[in-house]
């Protein structure tokens, strides 16, 4: 996750459905993702991310991270950034899973 100004100063052509016209008048990324607060969320960031820059990736950990805090709940956010390119790989995958286990059975 990015923030949309990232995507779009560096000239990021990914998926149209990140492009809605004047969505940032109003909101970003971050505040569609905080939609689901306060169940918890967990974001995995990639440093190496060609798809989503690493200044726009920060911005997004800390309203994140923020808004979880707002609402009282910042255990419920888990942000993890990675030395990686754009994946979802086996590493990432299993500390999801266990992540996930570990909110089913609070």
């Amino acid at each position: 996750m990015s923030t949309l100004d990232e995507i779009v100063l560096n000239g990021i052509e990914h998926a149209w459905t990140l492009y809605i016209p004047n969505t940032t008048k109003y909101f970003d990324l971050p505040d569609i993702a905080s939609i689901h607060m306060p169940k918890p969320m967990m974001v995995q960031y990639c440093r190496e991310d060609r798809i989503f820059p690493l200044k726009g990736q920060l911005k997004a950990h800390e309203k994140l991270s923020n808004l979880y805090k707002k609402a009282n709940v910042p255990q419920n956010y888990l942000g993890i950034f990675y030395q990686k390119p754009h994946i979802f790989d086996a590493e990432m995958q299993e500390e999801t899973f266990n992540w996930i286990e570990k909110c089913l059975t609070k």
